[in-house]
């Protein structure tokens, strides 16, 4: 009896396995269908203009003030002068916007430039991130504070960027700061605004003065 019922169970399991494969392979088609019709669109798209886009227009004074420029750190010294020299380059934050929806959007013929330029902006926040940690690390918290606010200015989705911040105004209690933060961090269009927006509050709740990046 008992051999009966473990052989029934074992036939409705694969019965039920069988079908949650079918499911999972209609729905992986029917993904890929879908991406690759998006993809045929996109790359039959018209080239658009791109002059228009929201460039940013890097400002060099928040990395070039003496007290900066003159503290002998040869890390910072190597940070400054790669966010210096995109100074003459086109910098685009397209974060969160894949190539299919870029090359809908402007043509595939203007994907090579644009990635290009979502490239300057990848490197550019992410030197103002090691930027400001190695600031901090030399004593130089108003000038990270300073550089820091810039990446948050100019959309950065570093996380890292956020949370020295929010340290920041934690130590010196500019809680209205902290506030503007993780208001900057809900406009965020990137897969890890919740985590950066929990990260913030759970510095600004925690009992220490700083919370490891």
């Amino acid at each position: 009896m008992n051999g009966f019922i473990f052989t029934l169970l074992l036939i409705v399991f694969v019965i039920w396995l069988r079908y949650e494969l079918n499911k999972s392979n209609r729905h992986m088609n029917e993904s890929s269908d879908n991406f690759w019709e998006a993809e045929d669109k996109a790359n039959s798209t018209r080239k658009q203009s791109i002059d228009n886009l929201d460039y940013i227009c890097l400002d060099t004074k928040p990395f070039t003030v003496s007290t900066i420029t003159n503290c002998g750190d040869t890390y910072v010294d190597e940070f400054v002068r790669t966010i210096t020299s995109l100074a003459d380059k086109k910098i685009l934050n397209l974060t969160g916007i894949t190539n299919t929806e870029l090359k809908s959007m402007y043509g595939a013929a203007n994907i090579t430039k644009l990635s290009e330029y979502d490239e300057n902006y990848t490197q550019l926040v992410n030197t103002i991130s090691r930027l400001g940690e190695r600031l901090i690390s030399l004593g130089l918290k108003s000038e990270a504070t300073a550089i820091l606010e810039y990446g948050v200015d100019i959309g950065s989705d570093v996380g890292a960027n956020y949370y020295m911040l929010a340290n920041l105004y934690k130590e010196n209690g500019e809680h209205d700061k902290t506030d503007k933060l993780l208001l900057a961090a809900s406009s965020l269009n990137t897969i890890n605004k919740t985590a950066i927006i929990n990260r913030i509050n759970s510095i600004r709740t925690s009992d220490s003065g700083t919370s490891k990046l």
